[in-house]
């Protein structure tokens, strides 16, 4: 019997510099912190990927049929929670109205710091 575990797993949360944009005489501080909590939404499921990935193991009868089940296993897992963070972002963007909501925006900023130190209460 083999068994395949996750001995190196990186990964990683980045912007674009190239693909990131402000629409011209719409720059501002509070346009910028909104942003910065999209790019802390992000963190915080990324820690989540992270965390689920590297609970995964998985067994086979050869190597390469757990080598295979176990991309697979890390595809699917990393797939749903990224699904989830896209359908978190949205609901950011509804309930903060894009960041000019001032008083849903203080509490996505608030409620995404807490998932930040614990990513295991972000939905």
């Amino acid at each position: 019997m083999w068994v395949g575990t996750v001995q190196g797993l990186s990964v990683v949360n980045a912007m674009d510099t190239a693909r990131s944009w402000v629409v011209a005489n719409r720059q501002s501080a509070q346009a910028l912190s909104h942003e910065q909590t999209h790019f802390n939404l992000n963190e915080v499921y990324r820690r989540k990927v992270e965390l689920a990935l590297r609970c995964l193991q998985t067994t086979g009868p050869t190597a390469q049929a757990a080598e295979s089940t176990l991309a697979q296993r890390l595809h699917q897992t990393a797939d749903a929670i990224l699904d989830h963070l896209a359908e978190i972002q949205g609901q950011y963007d509804r309930e903060t109205r894009h960041g000019s909501d001032a008083a849903k925006q203080a509490e996505w900023d608030q409620r995404v710091l807490r998932w930040l130190a614990q990513p295991t209460l972000a939905p």
